[in-house]
């Protein structure tokens, strides 16, 4: 498929899209950005479309990936509202988690006590994964090649995983 003729079906798709977009948030800013999402993300990736198969099947499900991918990341955020005097200051420990509970706290420190157990390098790497650092990240800090971080990271995953099955 030519350049023209991808851009061309981009176009003649966008209103279904922006109407699956609506369906998908229900409100007209947030279709008209998850529509500006998908296009941008269809238009990155034009060259993996494989032109047997469905544009406007292909375009949704981007689309859909991409609404599920947000909505999963706003779920994570907490928001505490502050209600003291001095603006700057929040009590935490007025406020209590939900999974703060006295099995869940045993949980982790029992998780914390195993991934302490892991060899040296496997518990430097998998550490730094858990703060967040990324592979490449991991690897420079510790001078090593990427596959040695995915590896590492990999059998802690799979040791912890072994060592926790009695968890679930």
């Amino acid at each position: 498929m030519t350049t023209e003729s991808f851009f061309k079906n981009l176009m003649g798709i966008r209103p279904k899209l922006m109407s699956f977009a609506y369906r998908l948030t229900a409100n007209y800013d947030d279709a008209n950005d998850l529509l500006q999402d998908t296009t941008l993300k269809i238009l990155c990736n034009e060259k993996k479309f494989v032109e047997e198969n469905n544009f406007k099947g292909w375009a949704m499900t981007i689309m859909k990936n991409i609404f599920i991918n947000n909505y999963r990341k706003e779920s994570k955020i907490i928001v505490i509202n502050d209600s003291t005097d001095n603006n700057g200051f929040i009590d935490a420990t007025k406020y209590k988690m939900a999974n703060d509970t006295p099995e869940s706290l045993m949980s982790q420190k029992e998780i914390i006590r195993m991934v302490s157990q892991l060899p040296e390098n496997i518990r430097a790497t998998f550490t730094l994964y858990l703060k967040g650092y990324a592979y490449q990240e991991i690897a420079e800090l510790q001078n090593v090649p990427i596959g040695t971080v995915k590896s590492r990271i990999f059998i802690a995953k799979k040791r912890l995983q072994k060592n926790l099955a009695d968890f679930r």
